[in-house]
C-alpha cells in the first residue's frame, strides 16, 4: 500500500513539474516573440544615420553621437518603447544641425526602462567633448524613463542637466518643484493627447508647452504607423521641422538662463 501511494505521488509530482516547465517554456517563448517584435526604422532614418554635410554620426558604447557645428550643448535622447534606435536619426540630425549635438541611446531590447541611467554613462563617455550644458530627453516611454534618471540625481543632491525635453511624453512622477527648464512637445493627434495634457501639472509652472496641430505620436520618429496612434494631418517632415524649431528655441532660452558648466562632464 505504501509503495503504491509513493508511486502515485511520484506520478502526480511528475505531472505537476511537466506542467510548470511547460508554462515556463511558453512564457520564455512569448517573451522572446514580444521583445523581438518592434517598429523598425524606415529608409529615411537609415539614410540619416549616415550624417550630413554638417553632421557626422559615429557609434559609441550603446549610443550614437550626432556631432554638428555646435560645441557647447549636448542632448541625450531615450527612444520610445519597442522602436528601433535608428528611427530617431532624422529628428536628431536636424537638431544637431541647429548647433546642439545629440547622443542617441541604444536601449536593451528597445526598452529605455531597462537602462534608465544610460545618460550617466553617456555623459562620462563623451566628457572629452567638453560640453558646457547637457539636456536630457526622450520620446514616449523613453521620456518617462529619462525622468527617472532626472529624479535619481535630485535625490542625490546633484543636477547635471540644464533642461529636460519630453517628446509626446510626460514624467514618471512630478518634477514640478525641480526648478529645471522643461519643454513638452506633442501632437494634437497623438495616441492620447489628453493624458499628456493632464500630466502638465507634473511639470514646472513655467514649462514650455508646444502643441503641434496635426501631429501624431509616431512622426517624432521614422518607423511607420504605430498601433492605436492618431492619423496625422501633417507630414512627418513638417512635424519634425516644427519640433526642431521648438527644441532650438528652448535650448537657446535655457542656455541663457543656465550658467555654463552648471551641467558639465564631471
Amino acid at each position: 500500500m505504501g509503495a503504491q501511494t509513493e508511486k502515485r505521488e511520484s506520478h502526480v509530482f511528475g505531472i505537476v513539474m511537466a506542467v510548470i516547465l511547460g508554462i515556463v517554456a511558453a512564457l520564455v517563448v512569448a517573451m522572446a516573440v514580444y521583445f523581438h517584435q518592434y517598429y523598425q526604422a524606415d529608409h529615411t532614418a537609415l539614410e540619416a544615420m549616415k550624417g550630413s554635410a554638417d553632421v557626422s554620426v559615429t557609434q559609441g558604447t550603446k549610443s550614437y553621437l550626432f556631432d554638428g557645428p555646435g560645441t557647447e550643448n549636448a542632448l541625450i535622447f531615450y527612444p520610445g518603447a519597442k522602436v528601433e534606435t535608428y528611427a530617431y536619426a532624422p529628428l536628431l540630425l536636424q537638431i544637431a544641425e541647429t548647433g546642439t549635438d545629440c547622443i542617441l541611446a541604444d536601449m536593451p531590447l528597445h526598452f529605455a526602462i531597462f537602462d534608465v541611467n544610460a545618460a550617466d554613462r553617456i555623459m562620462q563617455e563623451y566628457s572629452g567633448q567638453n560640453y558646457k550644458r547637457w539636456f536630457l530627453s526622450g520620446h514616449s516611454m523613453g521620456g518617462a524613463a529619462a525622468s527617472m534618471n532626472l529624479s535619481s540625481h535630485l535625490k542625490k543632491g546633484d543636477m547635471p542637466y540644464a533642461g529636460m525635453i519630453f517628446f509626446a511624453s510626460y514624467p514618471a512622477g512630478s518634477i514640478a518643484d525641480f526648478g529645471l527648464p522643461v519643454l513638452s512637445v506633442y501632437g494634437t493627434d497623438d495616441l492620447d493627447p489628453q493624458k499628456i495634457e493632464d500630466k502638465i501639472s507634473d511639470l514646472p509652472k513655467d514649462a514650455d508647452i508646444v502643441k503641434i496641430v496635426g501631429g501624431n505620436h509616431a512622426q517624432f520618429g521614422n518607423y511607420g504607423i504605430q498601433k492605436g496612434d492618431g492619423e496625422a494631418e501633417i507630414s512627418a517632415e513638417e512635424q519634425q521641422k516644427k519640433t526642431v524649431d521648438a527644441v532650438e528655441n528652448f535650448i537657446k532660452k535655457a542656455s541663457a538662463s543656465v550658467p555654463a558648466l552648471l551641467s558639465g562632464s564631471s
